[in-house]
């Protein structure tokens, strides 16, 4: 069903199956519920390990332990809709021991699964119920340092109802914003004719979750002890996480170049059926023929002959169904002429689009080259098996056939990956050298040097970030930075410079624990200075208003994330002194000072950095909550439209080489023409281009 809004997906039972909370660091997905008994004496086993590995961990005591009893009840419960203080004060203390951890998680499952069975029983007492909303209620949604939960069960009944409503008029505004867009006539004044179907639609999603979660045990038992490892792992910091296997290979494959898919992107239609609306080429089900865009999905059956019902689900869990599945699985799907037909497929190893690398041409009075790097991948099994690096020297060759004149490499909303291909890629722009710092639980800090001789790029470079350039690229925009061979440019990072490791629960494969794992902080860095950018991000030389809206969130936002610190490491090199820094800061200000799209995305900014961090108060009356709707979306789409506008100095082509590569794969190039069209109209590329532009005129006057 769409229109469910994204707090909904927050539930628990879509945690445990689906959500995963990017930055944060927690992935609670359906593939983390391995199929084996449930062990909730995992407690001593995981904090051991972490104790062992981890680079700065707490003290383990009451006030530790009180930690994690908040992390594990807030997020089983963000709205407050299932616990109350009487429920709270029924629990057993908790004391991080195996025993004790046991007796406070049978507890809290046994009233939680109690408080799921009577949301369910209320929803079907409120089904056939219309909802007004024309009064004055309304309700709040707290933040996690400071959640309040209702008193008693007459005080939560009121609270699961107001939430209900909640729902239910955001996908009342939903439903009015699609009638608007397709032309439909269903304005905001009459889409109260719509509540019951509204109503209807949000009540089977919670039915459907709260089903899918509690007729299986097992899966409810092995979701709630997950969150309850995490809740650990997370009071040891941000990044910290466990981990079963099937969630360590999801994790990996994240970050490779290939992965293993079935080849199938889906979309939703007007009647809420999931059609087909991409198929791979080379994949198993282009390869199969059988399966055609606009081919609608009735049914998924896996080897095994079961089977999953997709009258509850939507694009996403269909999404998560197969990408976690298993490798092999059988699809009903009805053609646009009603035929009916059963297809199997595999999963095969194809290129993972979202780390997909081209390198593109700004062309206008002098050629920059252009290279956006979604995140860091590499091979996890093979070290030496290239990855991002060495995908992104091939591009720079292909541009520099091309003699541009400079280089964009755009490192926005790349939130890391290996960090050994971001040294590898730093090597491909300096000679040689000390590249950071290093240091471990165990050693002393210790220099991470440039091992490779020499460089493949040596021209006018800039390095775009913004507030989700995290990790690895943070990393390599420090030492490009160190060094003074680019010119960062946009906001400051998101501020991760702490890298992990996946290690086993147990060092001792043989025991039980032996597909379970911790991804563990075991590592610092530091710019050559010795200073960390933790919690503070890498400062960019230029710095441009924010578009992020109120997902600016950064290291700092999370409270459990570790302090930024220092160390004493002599590092030997040069920096260079052929960027004017100063000037070409001075050139941008004043044509941001006259830029009207810029000048409006920094009021707006401004006026919603603190988002995330205050009490929403949501009014449950139609008028209200439209209205504060209507203002957050104008705003967004205020922020996207400004962020747009085509670029009037160039224009943006492939390179020569992939051009040719394009005109065999109809698909792919379809999609290089939107690529190029998102750069043409993208303002921060635009003023890459334009301060590439001040550093050829300064280089020429040099030159002069």
């Amino acid at each position: 069903m769409k229109n469910i809004s994204e707090k909904l997906k927050l539930r628990i039972c879509f945690q445990c199956l689906v959500i995963i909370m990017f930055l944060a660091g927690i992935n609670y997905s359906y593939s983390q519920v391995a199929r084996n008994s449930i062990d909730c004496n995992k407690t001593e086993s995981l904090i051991k390990n972490l104790q062992q590995n981890h680079i700065s961990p707490p003290q383990i005591n009451d006030e530790f332990a009180a930690k994690v009893y908040r992390k594990f009840l807030y997020t089983l419960d963000p709205y407050c809709i299932y616990f109350t203080e009487e429920d709270l004060s029924s629990l057993p203390s908790l004391k991080l021991t195996n025993e004790s951890s046991c007796e406070f998680f049978n507890k809290v499952s046994e009233i939680f699964r109690k408080r799921l069975l009577y949301e369910d029983s209320l929803i079907k007492i409120l089904e056939n119920t219309p909802f007004n909303f024309a009064g004055k209620e309304n309700i709040s949604i707290y933040p996690e340092d400071s959640v309040k939960y209702c008193s008693n069960d007459d005080a939560l009944k009121k609270r699961l109802i107001a939430y209900f409503k909640l729902e239910i008029l955001n996908n009342l505004y939903l439903m009015s914003n699609e009638a608007d867009s397709s032309k439909k006539n269903v304005s905001s004044k009459n889409v109260l004719l719509k509540e019951p179907e509204s109503r209807a639609g949000v009540f089977k999603k919670i039915k459907c979750e709260t089903k899918e979660l509690l007729d299986d045990s097992l899966i409810y038992e092995k979701c709630i002890q997950i969150i309850f490892l995490n809740s650990i792992c997370q009071n040891f910091d941000t990044h910290t996480e466990f981990f079963t296997l099937s969630a360590k290979k999801e994790f990996e494959s994240s970050l490779s170049k290939e992965i293993l898919s079935f080849g199938l992107e889906f979309k939703e239609s007007e009647n809420d059926d999931i059609t087909i609306n991409r198929i791979v080429p080379g994949s198993s089900a282009w390869k199969s023929n059988q399966i055609h865009k606009g081919d609608k999905l009735t049914k998924i059956t896996w080897d095994d002959g079961k089977s999953n019902d997709l009258a509850c689900v939507d694009i996403e869990d269909v999404e998560n169904m197969l990408n976690t599945g298993k490798n092999k699985v059988e699809l009903t799907i009805e053609t646009p002429d009603k035929e009916i037909r059963k297809v199997t497929i595999v999963k095969e190893k194809l290129a993972n689009e979202d780390n997909f690398i081209n390198g593109f041409i700004l062309q206008g009075s002098h050629n920059y080259g252009y290279i956006s790097l979604p995140s860091f991948y590499g091979d996890f099994k093979d070290i030496r098996s290239p990855g991002c690096a060495n995908d992104v020297a091939k591009e720079i060759l292909k541009l520099q056939k091309e003699k541009i004149n400079g280089l964009i490499l755009d490192l926005r909303y790349n939130g890391g990956g290996s960090m050994k291909e971001a040294l590898d890629l730093a090597g491909i722009f300096i000679e040689e050298g000390p590249l950071a710092i290093f240091r471990d639980k165990i050693s002393k800090p210790y220099i991470i040097k440039d091992l490779n001789r020499g460089s493949i790029y040596n021209g006018p470079l800039i390095i775009l970030v913004n507030g989700f350039s995290a990790s690895a690229s943070e990393f390599f925009a420090s030492i490009i930075k160190d060094y003074n061979i680019g010119v960062i440019v946009g906001e400051k990072t998101f501020g991760k410079a702490v890298g992990q490791v996946v290690v086993p629960l147990d060092s001792n494969m043989l025991n039980n624990y032996s597909n379970d794992f911790v991804k563990v902080t075991n590592h610092r860095f530091y710019n050559l200075k010795g200073k960390s950018y933790q919690r503070e991000g890498v400062v960019p030389h230029i710095i441009l208003p924010s578009n992020l809206g109120y997902y600016k969130v950064n290291e700092s936002f999370y409270s459990t994330s570790l302090y930024s610190d220092s160390v004493t490491k002599k590092a030997t090199y040069t920096p260079s002194n052929n960027i004017p820094y100063a000037r070409l800061d001075s050139l941008n200000k004043a044509r941001l000072k006259n830029d009207t799209n810029f000048n409006k995305i920094e009021l707006i900014q401004a006026s919603i950095a603190n988002y995330y961090k205050k009490t929403r108060i949501h009014p449950l009356d139609k008028d209200s909550y439209f209205k504060k709707k209507d203002a957050l979306n104008e705003t967004i789409k205020t922020m996207k439209n400004l962020s747009a506008r085509p670029a009037k100095e160039y224009t943006v082509r492939a390179n020569r080489t992939n051009n040719l590569l394009l005109s065999l794969d109809e698909v792919q190039e379809e999609i290089t023409k939107e690529i190029c069209k998102n750069i043409n109209e993208d303002i921060y590329i635009e003023e890459a281009y334009k301060l590439l532009e001040d550093l050829f005129i300064y280089n020429s006057s040099k030159e002069k």
